[in-house]
């Protein structure tokens, strides 16, 4: 009984912080909405670095506080992901259209909140301190991720057994070609987050696939 009403508890906090969330979104969006004209005077209809700097600075970063750049990076990488874009330019002169970047401001906070979860894994895994994990250090990283997954975390299957996920060096590959948005063979800060998400879903991906399996063998 007592552990039917902590796990109540638990989904309870996490419904709690979903809606938190969403609110933090919504004002976020709106903010970034009603700056985006003032900022693109020329209503060009697209934002480079500069500009999208000032944006964060006007509607989440903190007063007198500068913008984290690599936050700043992730922001413009996940717009150019949004539209389907290279940033083929040098950074201060990459553009990305706004519908993206609406979408993709509200990364910079998360990148906020994660920022300290960021160096410490770089703390750990950057084996060589180049500020960048190759192929080999985010697989370790990865793996030992998965390999320390709490009994909450952990994945089971349709059957309700526990499945035991290891990406393999086509799943790195993978996510460094998508990840690697500078294209310089490594995942920096402003992209591990990324890279980190993409693996989440590839591991989504392998559950519904073994489900399907066990599903069809049953």
């Amino acid at each position: 009984m007592a552990k039917v009403i902590e796990e109540r508890k638990r989904a309870a906090e996490l419904e709690r912080r979903k809606e938190q969330l969403q609110r933090q979104r919504q004002a976020d969006d709106r903010a970034v909405a009603h700056l985006v004209g003032q900022i693109d005077k020329g209503n060009t209809g697209f934002f480079n670095r500069t500009q999208v700097r000032q944006l964060l600075a006007a509607t989440i970063g903190k007063i007198g506080t500068p913008v984290d750049e690599d936050g700043l990076d992730m922001v413009m990488t996940c717009a150019h992901q949004k539209a389907g874009t290279s940033p083929t330019l040098p950074k201060e002169h990459a553009m990305v259209p706004r519908a993206a970047l609406l979408h993709s401001v509200h990364k910079y906070r998360y990148y906020l909140c994660n920022r300290d979860r960021v160096n410490r894994l770089f703390a750990r895994w950057d084996f060589d301190l180049n500020n960048g994990l190759d192929a080999t250090e985010l697989g370790s990283l990865i793996a030992s991720q998965e390999a320390n997954l709490t009994a909450s975390q952990k994945r089971a299957n349709s059957l309700g057994l526990i499945v035991e996920l290891r990406p393999t060096a086509a799943d790195i590959a993978f996510i460094m070609r998508e990840c690697d948005a500078d294209a310089n063979g490594l995942i920096d800060k402003s992209e591990l987050l990324i890279a980190l998400s993409l693996w989440a879903e590839l591991a989504d991906q392998k559950m519904a696939t073994q489900s399907a399996c066990c599903f069809s063998i049953s």
